[in-house]
């Protein structure tokens, strides 16, 4: 599974990419990820970290994973739409 941190620039602010096929944003704090298993989970009133979560948690304490830096407008598009970056390339 591919995990990369996206840091913003200027702001600081980070989000995480988790997948194999598909990409799917996690944000470590507060824990989210926009897969549906993990908005299942929220659903059914059983919150429990996805496996995209989970690998960013791991990337986040080892340090395995890509990093990408970004401007603070890509942050706002990123949030709007709600899917990773179109083009996302290693810092």
């Amino acid at each position: 599974m591919r995990v990369a941190r996206l840091e913003f620039e200027p702001s600081g602010y980070s989000l995480w990419l988790a997948g194999d096929e598909l990409e799917y944003l996690v944000s470590l704090d507060p824990p989210m990820c926009t897969c549906p298993d993990f908005s299942f989970r929220l659903a059914r009133g059983r919150p429990a970290p996805c496996k995209h979560l989970r690998a960013a948690l791991r990337a986040a304490y080892w340090g395995a994973r890509e990093e990408m830096r970004l401007p603070d407008s890509e942050l706002i598009r990123v949030l709007a739409e709600g899917r990773p970056p179109r083009a996302s390339r290693p810092a």
